[in-house]
């Protein structure tokens, strides 16, 4: 993860993913591989948008949802471009980057308080 003198914040990631062959419909469906087995998730509740059980599958459906808003030209006014998401079906890997615009000022006593800035409008 890198910070720009521009206000950027921006990362790369790769997650171990899963492709399951479900017979009875013949639908293949990805999905992340849980590979942080001991950390402590609690999913979405009833009032969350985004429901799913592990940390892995949560982060991959956070990006999900935030490419489908990105694809939506009344959400994005600006029509950037933030957020790629890949799934490698030969290395069984999702992978991609988040782009994330911030601002930066300074507290009363002297710190520093950076601000996400919003770029979608849900």
């Amino acid at each position: 993860m890198t910070k720009s003198d521009d206000f950027i914040l921006e990362g790369d990631f790769v997650i171990p993913g899963q492709v399951i062959y479900d017979t009875s419909i013949g639908f293949f469906t990805s999905s992340a591989t849980p590979y942080l087995p001991t950390l402590t998730f609690n999913p979405g509740n009833p009032v969350g948008t985004i429901k799913s059980q592990t940390l892995s599958q949560y982060f991959v459906d956070v990006i999900n949802y935030i490419i489908y808003w990105q694809n939506q030209p009344a959400n994005n006014p600006n029509n950037l471009a933030n957020c790629t998401f890949n799934f490698d079906y030969n290395s069984l890997q999702y992978s991609g980057k988040v782009i994330l615009p911030y601002a930066a000022t300074l507290g009363t006593n002297g710190s520093i308080i950076e601000t996400a800035t919003e770029w979608l409008m849900t």
